[in-house]
């Protein structure tokens, strides 16, 4: 029979919420740095391990190592080595459909034309597939800048039809609510573009943001949002009913004895949530990339196999992959359950 960790390696998977500029190796981030003029706060592989800790305010601690890491991107050509070496990663991991968020909007203050990074990213998905890994791109705002400077990237989007699949929410929360933003997700689905929301963790007003993506957005998921459980059992009824889904992020630092927001996963699961499990920034935490991520969650004993590929199945029914992308991955999936069931050794 397989070990946890042998399992969850073999197991395919879909990964709907990580982010570009977080699958950067720490290795790259000098060598992009160095090449591009750019000081880091750090000087070695192992100062920037060491800082993923990310004390209190963690949010704020992990934002300021995770935007230090981008500020060495420079160049269309450090995009397309990032997203080529992620591939490279998904394919390790048997990922056969990942949802990858980037900031669009930062790479312009980066002197990155827009036109040419969409290019970039297009064909890199392009390449993806012939590695058996679907990427799909989802443009990610900056919720420091502008309403006007969202919609003004999606009108770069215009021009490239198929670049993205929908939009999403990066950086700090607090002070910008969801609803700040109506009228660019408005715009966004107008254009066809799916909608995906952060509602980070224990942050101030959580509930409300939660509320205000499912009741005035009307977004189809919700990355993060473990808060729904503190939420009026109406609002959480109304997102199991209307099948909103949660993108859990149950990571871990170096000093933590392991997953965090297990209960909470759990918790959400038994409740009727559509929920799936998520690295976020895989180069930016201890548990790395999905295949060890899940083996983490087996390991620490709570969340079974059958358990594991309910959550997986979930995922790959919440995602915005094709119709025959979601049925192999699903034919897929039932061969790990009978598999699991009668103890065979599935490769």
């Amino acid at each position: 029979m397989l070990t946890d960790d042998e399992w969850a390696s073999v197991l395919p998977k879909f990964e709907l919420h990580t982010h570009l500029e977080g699958t950067v190796r720490p290795e790259d981030s000098i060598a992009m740095a160095k090449r591009n003029g750019i000081d880091l706060p750090f000087e070695s592989v192992d100062d920037m391990r060491a800082a993923q800790d990310y004390g209190e305010p963690a949010l704020q601690n992990f934002l300021a190592y995770h935007y230090a890491v981008f500020s060495a991107i420079r160049r269309v050509e450090d995009v397309e080595l990032i997203a080529r070496r992620y591939v490279e990663r998904c394919a390790e991991n048997n990922i056969r459909h990942v949802e990858v968020h980037v900031c669009l909007q930062d790479y312009v203050d980066h002197g990155i034309d827009l036109d040419e990074l969409l290019d970039t990213l297009h064909e890199s998905a392009l390449s993806a597939t012939r590695m058996g890994v679907d990427v799909a791109y989802i443009y990610g705002i900056n919720r420091s800048l502008s309403v006007a400077s969202a919609i003004a990237v999606l009108k770069v989007i215009d021009r490239h039809p198929g670049s993205v699949v929908g939009v999403g929410s990066c950086s700090e929360e607090t002070g910008h609510p969801p609803v700040m933003f109506a009228e660019f997700f408005a715009a966004a689905r107008d254009r066809g573009l799916r909608l995906t929301a952060h509602c980070d963790c224990d942050q101030l007003n959580s509930v409300e943001h939660i509320r205000q993506c499912v009741q005035e957005i009307g977004v189809e998921r919700i990355d993060h949002g473990v808060n729904i459980l503190d939420a009026p059992e109406s609002l959480l009824t109304e997102a199991r009913d209307r099948n909103i889904h949660f993108t859990v992020v149950p990571t871990w630092r170096p000093s933590d004895p392991g997953p965090r927001r297990i209960e909470r996963l759990i918790d959400m699961h038994d409740r009727g949530l559509s929920v799936s499990v998520n690295t976020d920034d895989p180069e930016e935490f201890a548990s790395g990339h999905l295949s060890k991520l899940i083996a983490g969650l087996l390991n620490d004993g709570r969340i079974t196999r059958e358990r594991m590929i309910a959550i997986m199945r979930d995922t790959v029914r919440a995602s915005w992959a094709s119709v025959q992308v979601k049925e192999d991955a699903l034919a897929e999936l039932q061969v790990v359950e009978d598999a699991s069931a009668s103890d065979i050794v599935v490769s």
